[in-house]
């Protein structure tokens, strides 16, 4: 982790800058105080906001101990966020790479009283007022108390410790079936901008009489749930699964897909046998969404099975086949996302 903005030990402890990383306040004595941090991720620093957030922390009762300019490694990323696995989690893995390893970010020490819940509050407020999405929220700090003093020992102290932490939902490995980098890349743009809600995947041709309503859900992961919506959707182009997910979590809940009312509800099933809970129908007027030939004639899997992903799937050749007239592109997010080449 290259740290291009760290100052000399001995000239910041004199400065009063500096303080040591094991939890305890240089400057605090005879109250409880703790030491805590905020992570200024690349896109608060590229956006000058770095003077905000030293408000919203001064304003939260925080005093700021140290900082320091990074710019993180692929190996940080994986100490830091140790829950995700490059097998289990590889779209979570090459977005938190392309967003955090890009480009500077800054970290700053902070202590006062209960300084691990103030400097929630003020990861959410900054969030509150100037996140746009998963991969464009500007700033991070620890969920727990065990995840801070593993995060603000690597970030501060270079001290390493015992990675068994609990991963989170596994969704398949999908580097397996197309370019997972590319297809970040792909997307990326977008995700840099506020989300435009894409469009639910059209199950059939003719006016859509329902839909299936995903919901947000925090026991599951971004590759859990894309996962899941691209074994239960044959045809639909990875990047519109991608951009479906991250638009559900961003708005709570969202139509997936659409069609008629028996084939929604066998689009629904497909999705709970697949692992997604957070989901139901709903009906709707004729002119809610417009008419769209089908990208391809689909159907549910015809008994519960392994959720094992098809032999020889990929993002350019689908389990079932796109007619000439319809191309993934076709029903790709607005605006739309390019053809996966």
């Amino acid at each position: 982790m290259a740290r291009p903005g760290r100052q000399k030990i001995g000239k910041a402890r004199r400065q009063g800058t500096r303080g040591p990383a094991d939890g305890r306040s240089p400057r605090r004595t005879g109250i409880t105080s703790e030491l805590s941090f905020l992570l200024l991720k690349p896109d608060c620093v590229r956006q000058g906001l770095i003077g905000a957030a030293e408000r919203t922390i001064a304003d939260a009762g925080l005093t700021v101990e140290d900082r320091r300019q990074v710019r993180l490694s692929p190996a940080d990323v994986r100490h830091l966020w140790a829950e995700y696995t490059d097998d289990g989690h590889p779209l979570a893995r090459a977005f938190l790479d392309r967003y955090l390893t890009t480009a500077p970010s800054e970290i700053v020490l902070v202590s006062g009283e209960d300084a691990f819940e103030r400097t929630r509050r003020v990861k959410r407020a900054l969030r509150s007022r100037y996140a746009i999405g998963v991969f464009a929220n500007v700033v991070h700090a620890a969920e727990s108390r065990t995840e801070l003093t593993r995060q603000r020992d690597h970030l501060f102290g270079g001290t390493s410790h015992d990675l068994s932490v609990p991963t989170r939902p596994a969704g398949l490995d999908l580097r397996a079936h197309f370019d997972v980098p590319a297809l970040v890349n792909r997307l990326w743009p977008l995700l840099q901008q506020d989300l435009v809600p894409p469009s639910p995947y059209p199950l059939e041709v003719g006016l859509p009489e329902a839909a299936v309503i995903l919901g947000s859900d925090r026991n599951r992961t971004l590759d859990s749930t894309v996962s899941a919506i691209w074994q239960a959707l044959p045809g639909i182009d990875p990047g519109h699964a991608v951009m479906l997910a991250l638009h559900t979590d961003r708005v709570g809940a969202y139509p997936v897909a659409a069609g008629g009312r028996r084939t929604v509800k066998r689009c629904w099933k497909a999705l709970r046998h697949h692992g997604i809970q957070a989901c139901g129908r709903a009906t709707f007027p004729d002119a809610a969404l417009p008419a769209t030939p089908p990208p391809a004639h689909w159907s549910p899997p015809a008994a519960p099975r392994p959720t094992t992903p098809p032999a020889h799937r990929s993002s350019t050749q689908s389990a079932t086949p796109v007619p000439a007239h319809r191309s993934p592109s076709d029903i790709a997010p607005a605006p739309t996302v390019p053809a996966h080449s």
